[in-house]
């Protein structure tokens, strides 16, 4: 087998990822080319962080939405209380749709 350069290589998983493709995929794509499996695994093994990172960042943005919808649920209800209106049960609905997206959010940075 010849030597492939790393980087060359990650570049390459890179723009595979980018289009969609899953690891399998791209560890098919290399075995084609005759890349030694140590080579595939590191490759793979960067690629794996990436996506990593990126599902941690959606998770961040998701929880900061939840925790706002939770915010704008509870003051609705508050004002809503306040006044008497019935209205005020409805919008427990939303605290708990912002519940929900915050602990998805939290499920997606670990």
């Amino acid at each position: 087998m010849k030597k492939h350069n790393i980087e060359e290589l990650y570049d390459d998983a890179i723009k595979m990822y980018a289009s969609g493709h899953n690891n399998v995929y791209i560890e098919l794509q290399f075995a084609e080319q005759g890349v030694d499996k140590a080579t595939v695994k590191e490759v793979i093994d960067r690629i794996k962080k990436v996506r990593k990172n990126e599902r941690r960042v959606k998770g961040y943005k998701i929880m900061i939405g939840g925790m706002a919808t939770v915010a704008v649920g509870v003051i609705f209800t508050l004002i809503s209380y306040k006044s008497e209106s019935p209205i005020g049960y409805v919008l427990y609905g939303l605290i708990i749709i912002g519940i929900m997206s915050f602990v998805k959010g939290l499920l997606d940075i670990f």
